[in-house]
């Protein structure tokens, strides 16, 4: 009866060995054993087994560029949201000189009047005719000088005026870089 026991594998050792009593195999021997039986190992232990194909590697970075691209797209579509529902000038802008980022159209107008932006003297206009002529005109009277509310809402306009991309790109370059503007940009000559 011993020598069937040894034939079949079972071993008639009762130490600490298996549920089964029987010792636990090293892996090599149940790929041995797996393979005199005719069974195959499982997908699972294959792809462990060997190296990424040109092709498998292919798959792993086009998924993680689509997952990139993704990820860059929802970013650029949360900022776009939050810029859209701000109502507040772009962080880091200033009007001629003076901080007027993260404040409204009102308390960025009470900022330049604070710093005197509106108080400046007229500027005069040199205007030039064709025959040689020049004028000079007040820029109050030509309509191309701003008061500080004018001026503020001029930031404001210009942060938030352009489309989805153009007011996201408008608030990422802010953000990045800051936003000098001039006053004397949004005026516009009255004709």
């Amino acid at each position: 009866m011993s020598i069937i026991k040894l034939i079949s594998g079972k071993s008639t050792h009762s130490g600490k060995a298996g549920a089964q009593g029987r010792a636990p195999l090293p892996r090599k021997k149940i790929e041995l054993r797996n393979r005199a039986v005719g069974k195959q190992p499982g997908a699972a232990a294959r792809a462990a087994d060997r190296p990424f194909s040109a092709e498998d590697k292919r798959k792993r970075l086009l998924l993680i560029s689509l997952i990139a691209a993704a990820a860059l797209c929802a970013a650029f579509a949360g900022i776009g949201a939050y810029a859209q529902k701000s109502d507040v000038i772009y962080p880091t802008t200033t009007l001629d000189g003076v901080p007027v980022g993260s404040l409204t159209a009102a308390q960025a107008a009470d900022a330049l009047i604070a710093a005197h932006v509106d108080t400046l003297e007229d500027r005069t206009l040199k205007v030039s005719l064709p025959a040689g002529c020049e004028m000079h005109i007040s820029g109050k009277l030509a309509g191309v000088y701003l008061s500080a509310p004018d001026a503020a809402q001029y930031a404001w306009d210009h942060c938030h005026g352009g489309s989805f991309f153009g007011n996201t790109w408008n608030y990422i370059k802010s953000l990045l870089g800051g936003t000098d503007l001039k006053s004397a940009d949004g005026a516009k000559l009255d004709e």
